[in-house]
């Protein structure tokens, strides 16, 4: 496939898409090891070794209901804490020549998603990963009760390259006192495209991609899982539901147990594809509050950490993707 450029449709991004760059010499090693002696925080019994919980889910259809199957704690070395003001302007300091500055209040949570030490949401039984995905619902809806937060950021970092710090699977949630600059670019997108079209722009791309099935990789009744067209990196897959809706919160209950189910799938399928690569996974959701967001769906975004960026991407917001999403998509299907 000749180099070309595509544009990300939902953001606006450039992305180069050129798979000779893939066969670049590479004259350096890196492979993190763990130090095995270390006594895992996240296992069960270990719980001395954490804050105090802030929810646990136990009863299990297999295994004790007196034990915790599920668990989310503070985050022990939190990026946002303490109380946020229901009225942002509160804490803000403005400098000379716009140096702004403003409490950093909110939340950071942890989600342990298993007593057992697993290092992947493969990993997980059934149970397990519907549990989790229940809990990613419960603690959204949690943080809309709190006053002075926003918006959610829920992600999964798995293995060193992705930027975990424990190997014990586990997701985090922090709910930050403003709307970051990626949900602001998006939303914004989206409103434009619905006040243009009466439609919202995922749900477009979702009916493209079935259309062309060329980048399809998983479908389900409720979800659909794809390489985005400007794939910013190898690999990635946006997950989507079929019936666009905002928050990913209000998903119902059989349908999260559907997608967990499905996001086991793919996870195992990257971890094949890409020999145990370090992956991250993302949700992009409206924000907390009753904001309307018309046109706009939640989707989660799934890739591995098997490219680094350098000075082109920091330096212009342009990434380099060494394998077309239409390659990535036949491999992850195989």
């Amino acid at each position: 496939m000749m180099s070309h450029l595509r544009q990300d449709p939902l953001r606006g991004y450039w992305v180069v898409v050129n798979e000779t760059r893939g066969r670049r010499p590479d004259e350096f090693a890196a492979a993190p090891a763990r130090r095995r002696a270390l006594r895992c925080p996240f296992c069960g019994g270990n719980e001395d070794a954490t804050p105090h919980a802030l929810a646990e889910y136990r009863g299990a259809r297999n295994g004790s209901a007196s034990l915790w199957q599920a668990r989310v704690i503070p985050n022990k070395y939190p990026a946002f804490v303490g109380d946020a003001p229901p009225d942002r302007s509160n804490g803000r300091t403005i400098q000379p020549a716009g140096f702004h500055s403003a409490d950093n209040a909110g939340r950071h949570e942890v989600i342990v998603e298993s007593r057992r030490h697993v290092a992947s949401f493969a990993q997980l039984t059934e149970d397990e990963a519907e549990r989790a995905a229940t809990v990613y619902r419960d603690r959204l809806l949690a943080l809309t009760e709190t006053p002075g937060l926003v918006y959610g950021a829920l992600f999964k970092n798995t293995g060193a390259d992705a930027g975990a710090s424990i190997e014990h699977t586990h997701s985090q949630l922090i709910g930050m006192p403003f709307l970051p600059p990626e949900a602001v670019l998006e939303i914004e997108n989206c409103r434009q495209h619905y006040n243009a079209t009466g439609g919202p722009l995922l749900a477009e791309i979702v009916a493209s991609e079935l259309e062309q099935a060329i980048r399809v990789v998983a479908r389900t009744e409720n979800f659909i899982a794809f390489c985005p067209y400007a794939s910013r990196f190898p690999f990635q897959m946006w997950v989507a539901p079929l019936q666009a809706t905002p928050r990913f919160e209000h998903t119902p209950v059989e349908q999260l147990h559907e997608l967990a189910g499905l996001l086991k799938h793919l996870v195992a399928r990257i971890e094949t594809a890409t020999q145990g690569a370090s992956h991250n996974m993302l949700l992009h959701t409206a924000p907390l509050k009753k904001t309307v967001c018309p046109g706009f769906s939640w989707r989660l975004e799934l890739f591995p950490r098997i490219s680094r960026q350098a000075g082109l991407e920091w330096g212009s917001g342009v990434f380099i993707n060494t394998v077309a999403p239409e390659t990535a998509a036949a491999r992850l299907r195989e």
